[in-house]
């Protein structure tokens, strides 16, 4: 079973997914499924993630009709073994070593959720988005 199960929800992102996948992919964790769900793509998505599951072991792909994002993630999810559970959106891409850090942390402090900042690249510009959550252990409420 692995330790870290990446969903992945794609709908019609040629243009983003291979740097998408590349990113999740080339992480530094090793203990991860790579679970991808084709939500009824109708441009070269659904071929680029069945190239990939033919490429990579960790990767498997899910083809579903379309029913939108939350569909998708609840396909991944009934798919997915792994200990802990993320979610990666298809035109993102993850910075080397953000699930081992992030895995570091969970396993430290025995968390159940962790959350991080992002960027958010907009043309030219990269822009750091801050989580409005204090650093810390949260519990109860």
């Amino acid at each position: 079973m692995p330790k870290l199960s990446i969903i992945i929800p794609v709908y019609n992102v040629e243009k983003y997914l291979r740097k998408c996948l590349d990113s999740v992919i080339s992480q530094d964790y090793g203990d991860k499924e790579i679970i991808v769900v084709d939500d009824g793509s109708t441009d070269e998505s659904p071929q680029i993630c069945d190239d990939y599951e033919a490429r990579y072991d960790c990767v498997r792909v899910v083809h579903k009709a379309n029913g939108g994002p939350v569909s998708a993630r609840k396909a991944g999810l009934r798919t997915s073994s792994g200990e802990y559970i993320t979610f990666a959106d298809s035109d993102d891409w993850l910075e080397t070593g953000a699930y081992a850090s992030m895995m570091d942390k969970l396993e430290v402090s025995h968390a159940q959720c962790i959350a991080a900042d992002y960027y958010e690249d907009v043309g030219d510009k990269s822009t750091v988005k801050r989580q409005d959550y204090e650093d810390g252990l949260y519990s109860g409420e």
